[in-house]
């Protein structure tokens, strides 16, 4: 059974292992989606896999938006911004706008 290492690590209480472990062997799987399936594998259900999440609507920000915020230094307001214009995830948008604010004080 390819999921019997992970049911493993759920039943000795190491959940974050688990669901770690299922999503490495099961590439593009997200944190949630991992979750389920361990729930299902401890539950002695089939391991099924819920479809991916939609990812919210993309609104309409500019990037000036976010080069305002940056200057005015409020990173997390245009940490926000670009999340919202790109639909990354946090990490992602941090260093970002990270590599933005820095090409910005090198100009």
């Amino acid at each position: 059974d390819p999921h019997a290492e992970a049911l493993a690590l759920a039943r000795e209480g190491r959940t974050l292992e688990a669901v770690k472990l299922l999503r490495e062997r099961h590439r593009g799987l997200g944190l949630a989606q991992a979750k389920h399936m361990l729930d299902e594998l401890v539950a002695g259900r089939p391991a099924s896999v819920p479809p991916a999440p939609r990812p919210a609507a993309i609104i309409d920000v500019r990037e000036e938006d976010i080069t305002r915020e940056i200057r005015e230094n409020r990173l997390i307001n245009a940490i926000a911004l670009y999340r919202e214009k790109t639909g990354v995830g946090l990490a992602e948008a941090k260093s970002a706008v990270e590599a933005m604010r820095d090409r910005m004080r090198a100009s």
